[in-house]
């Protein structure tokens, strides 16, 4: 886990945990962020978004509108999800050495 936060999304204002999980590259060379989206109320409940792309590839128990909400908070923090990721594998990589 690299990064973790509480934010409030939707009208029913449920506390969500979002996780950096992992910063890796693709077989092409291109550098991708894996984010995993948890209900605190129900751990059963979640979403995983793929960054540079925005894309949600698994969610349970999530409405659309939560996930249009979740994508749009990625989009506006992207650069600092980024920046946080790198971060975090640059210490890890260094502690590693």
């Amino acid at each position: 886990m690299i990064y973790s936060e509480l934010y409030k999304f939707g009208n029913n204002k449920n506390d969500l945990s979002i996780v950096i999980e992992k910063l890796y590259e693709d077989r092409d060379g291109g550098e991708h962020v894996s984010i995993r989206v948890e209900k605190l109320a129900n751990a059963e409940s979640f979403a995983e978004f793929r960054l540079p792309e925005h894309r949600c590839y698994k969610s349970y128990d999530f409405s659309e509108q939560d996930l249009f909400e979740i994508d749009d908070y990625l989009l506006h923090n992207e650069a600092l999800i980024w920046e946080l990721a790198r971060e975090q594998e640059a210490e890890r990589n260094a502690a590693s050495a």
